[in-house]
């Protein structure tokens, strides 16, 4: 407002050779003395062509601008040039992790999640290997697409965190809504934008806030998270992968197609159960449980033969070059859109016109349940590196996709 008036009253000459278009965005002392504000890298998407005019600070900003000491400086700022801005770089050689080795059906599920990035849920008792798997998949993960490099950088930069890698987030089931999705005055960021662009892991799903869990939904669809306050609204990124952990009941021995085992009463064992909606739990793309357990649902058993980490992530290479090579897939430069981002409809396109009409399976009325499905069957297609999705994809995918989902429904017969 100073600024302007002393130009606009001619009070102090605007000064010339930085075109028409400036910004100034800064905070006046009682001094006089110009200050930079600290979110001022967090709040312009910003035209490198133009100019801002800011006070003194040590932020590390990506395009050039001009510093201000007090209001007499207007007329003669200091040019500033940018400075190297946080940029997320990607390493291209395998994780470096301790020797893991899975069982053949945890494996496939890591190869599942990594390659198609898909909202996924794993339930079991406890001790079963479930947050084990959980942590090895972050290093799995491939980079993202190259239009999320600088926002992850940006977000970075609001959290302060210098880590060139893909967030992995896994806050406590403790965490309160405020922080988890953001909120306050000025609006602050919560950890579902801190996850933005990488893996936010949710262990004891069930024991987190309902507000919590439910405030997923949006993101998870939209990958943004809108937040109103005092008749302000923001949205803040909030893109990530969903991987989420939890035990069907306090003692955690309830599993589907299996006598109950509990301690608990029937009533009790419900009851905890419903702690997720049907709505969020629709949100996932898979559902995996963590035991060897009933014939026709995806098992994760401990019993099975072992796959190495380097293993799996070599086949993961293998199947990220493929989907780089197919000609019937989308890129971003080499970066290929994740298929837990895809559009189902799209993907069932693609599918040969006797597989749409004769063998995909009847899911109902559920267009989020035929969405995952098509989803998963492309990224278990990318997995054999096959251009089609042909029909041993389609079945596996029910399992993973449908009927494990049946199988919690129906855990109470």
């Amino acid at each position: 407002i100073a600024s302007a008036y002393l130009w606009k009253s001619g009070q102090m000459r605007k000064p010339e050779g930085f075109g028409e278009e400036l910004y100034v965005y800064g905070e006046l002392g009682l001094d006089g003395q110009v200050y930079a504000p600290g979110d001022l890298d967090s709040l312009f998407d910003h035209n490198p062509q133009s100019l801002i005019f800011t006070g003194h600070h040590n932020l590390k900003l990506p395009w050039t601008f001009l510093m201000l000491e007090n209001l007499k400086s207007l007329e003669t700022p200091v040019r500033m040039d940018s400075k190297p801005s946080l940029e997320i770089e990607f390493d291209s050689h395998s994780p470096t992790l301790p020797s893991l080795e899975f069982s053949s059906s945890a494996a496939r599920l890591l190869k599942i999640v990594a390659l198609g990035e898909h909202a996924t849920l794993i339930a079991g008792p406890a001790g079963s290997g479930k947050t084990t798997l959980a942590r090895a998949l972050h290093a799995l993960l491939g980079p993202p697409p190259r239009p999320l490099w600088s926002e992850m950088a940006r977000v970075k930069r609001w959290f302060n965190e210098s880590s060139r890698q893909r967030p992995f987030v896994a806050p406590h089931h403790s965490v309160s809504p405020s922080s988890m999705i953001g909120g306050g005055y000025p609006v602050f960021p919560g950890e579902i934008t801190r996850a933005h662009g990488g893996l936010l892991l949710l262990d004891e799903f069930l024991e987190f806030p309902a507000q919590v869990k439910e405030s997923l939904r949006e993101p998870l669809a939209t990958g943004e998270i809108m937040i109103s306050r005092r008749g302000q609204n923001q949205c803040l990124p909030a893109r990530f992968l969903l991987l989420a952990t939890t035990n069907l009941c306090h003692c955690g021995r309830l599993v589907p197609n299996r006598k109950v085992s509990c301690r608990f009463s029937l009533s009790r064992c419900r009851s905890y159960l419903e702690r997720m909606s049907g709505p969020m739990l629709d949100r996932f793309d898979v559902l995996a449980f963590s035991g060897d357990w009933a014939k026709g649902s995806p098992k994760l058993s401990l019993s099975e033969a072992k796959e190495s980490l380097q293993e799996i992530y070599s086949h993961l290479e293998r199947s990220r070059e493929f989907q780089r090579r197919s000609l019937s897939r989308p890129t971003e430069g080499e970066f290929v859109e994740v298929n837990g981002r895809a559009d189902g409809n799209e993907i069932s396109k693609t599918l040969r016109p006797f597989v749409r009409e004769n063998l995909l399976p009847s899911l109902g009325d559920s267009r989020r349940r035929m969405r995952a499905l098509m989803r998963v069957a492309r990224t278990l297609a990318d997995l054999d590196e096959s251009e089609d999705i042909e029909l041993p994809h389609l079945n596996e995918a029910t399992q993973w996709t449908w009927r494990s989902f049946e199988d919690l429904n129906q855990i109470f017969g």
